[in-house]
């Protein structure tokens, strides 16, 4: 019973971790979006990649953490989840 306490712990701590890092990003990107747009004489299309690139990283990493730890799965598709809806 201990033991799925823990692995419970776990994964709300790293979706809890997961979810304030991709709003920490968000906020961060939203902060410099004029600016990099200006300095890097971005289109609105590269401009709209590079801010989506956070979630298609996030996305990507689902099947390497299938390959590194079977449990995190969870941790990450909630992850994934979360990050697609606040888009």
């Amino acid at each position: 019973m201990k033991n799925k306490n823990y692995i419970l712990v776990q994964i709300a701590l790293t979706v809890a971790l997961g979810g304030l890092l991709m709003g920490f990003d968000a906020s961060v990107i939203s902060g410099v979006v004029q600016f990099i747009e200006v300095e890097f004489e971005l289109t609105k299309l590269e401009l709209g990649w590079a801010v989506a690139s956070l979630t298609l990283t996030a996305t990507e990493a689902t099947p390497a953490a299938f390959v590194i730890e079977p449990t995190s799965v969870v941790s990450v598709a909630r992850f994934d989840t979360s990050a697609a809806m606040a888009d």
